[in-house]
């Protein structure tokens, strides 16, 4: 007996398996080239730099609109800030010119307070005086009437007409010295006047 040695059969490509159409075999991959691979290569590397610039420059371009945008909060914080120290500033200046106002209103109402005083002081010394004036007067009518009625009493004799004469010298004295009180008061009365009026404008120019 010849012996035989198995050889195995190999195995039918799948496109020329019986039953199966060429419908559905898978595709043949053909090995590539070393030069398409190395073109290939090239080409991505190239676009790869390409993206890579462009991304570049687009983040550029945000970083230095972001640093506008930021430099132009800052300006925009200084001026309110600077708006705001104005502010402050011009609220200190009316502060301290309320104050003056006040503080003027207060000197004011104190000037006005004495000047009240001063007038009812004025005034009071002006009644007293005007009383005494009076009293006085009225003396000197009742002198006068006296010495009038003398001298119709009195037809003769030197000395009853000298001492009628000297009465009558002492009451033209006396009488004199009325009229000068008469002026003296109103003098007193038109230098109070002046007094008043000063203090008046005083009080305006201080306020």
């Amino acid at each position: 007996m010849e012996s035989h040695s198995a050889t195995p059969m190999a195995a039918p490509h799948p496109s020329t398996s019986p039953g199966l159409s060429l419908s559905n075999a898978s595709p043949i991959h053909l090995p590539v080239s070393t030069s398409e691979c190395r073109k290939t290569h090239r080409r991505t590397r190239s676009a790869k730099q390409d993206f890579k610039q462009q991304i570049a420059a687009q983040l550029e371009q945000q970083g230095r609109k972001r640093t506008e945008e930021i430099a132009s909060c800052f300006r925009q914080l200084n001026k309110i800030r600077q708006t705001n120290e104005e502010s402050r500033r011009e609220n200190q200046r009316l502060v301290e010119h309320v104050q003056r106002f006040k503080d003027g209103n207060k000197e004011f109402a104190k000037l006005c307070l004495e000047f009240e005083q001063m007038v009812d002081k004025l005034e009071f010394v002006g009644q007293k005086y005007m009383e005494a004036v009076d009293k006085e007067g009225e003396a000197i009518n009742m002198e006068a009437q006296q010495i009038k009625l003398r001298r119709q009493a009195l037809d003769s004799g030197s000395e009853e007409r000298a001492a009628m004469k000297q009465a009558f010298k002492d009451f033209e004295r006396r009488s004199n010295i009325h009229s000068q009180s008469i002026r003296d008061y109103r003098r007193s009365v038109r230098q109070r006047d002046d007094n008043l009026r000063w203090n008046v404008n005083r009080g305006q120019d201080t306020r």
